[in-house]
């Protein structure tokens, strides 16, 4: 249901041939949450600390190298991300080509209506 609902809102088509790669999404995921914790003044090893995971784990999930979900929500959750708008949103990078895109007030409603 959200991604039919995500993708009528942005436009997209999970059935399109131009659809994101794992590999491409995990990246744009690991760039969001990098530039989160550069926004906060955060190094990966103070991020560490908060978390619980290896800096180096912290570098790969950042890199796209690790496509662990625990890591992603246990990063996302540290910097105050909601995982699943940050997915939408790294599908959105990929499908603009690495443009980070303005999520309109009707998608920020509904997702925070979602996760409630």
């Amino acid at each position: 249901m959200l991604a039919v609902a995500t993708e009528h809102m942005m436009g997209l088509d999970i059935e399109d041939e131009d659809d994101a790669t794992p590999s491409e999404l995990w990246a744009a995921m690991g760039l969001i949450l990098r530039r989160t914790r550069d926004r906060y003044g955060l190094t990966q090893d103070e991020l560490s600390e908060i978390t619980g995971l290896d800096r180096r784990m912290i570098s790969r999930v950042e890199k796209g190298e690790s496509d662990k979900l625990k890591h992603f929500v246990r990063l996302s959750w540290a910097l105050g991300l909601r995982y699943a708008a940050v997915v939408v949103k790294a599908e959105a990078m990929v499908l603009t080509d690495g443009a980070l895109v303005e999520w309109s007030q009707p998608l920020r409603d509904f997702l925070e209506k979602r996760e409630d």
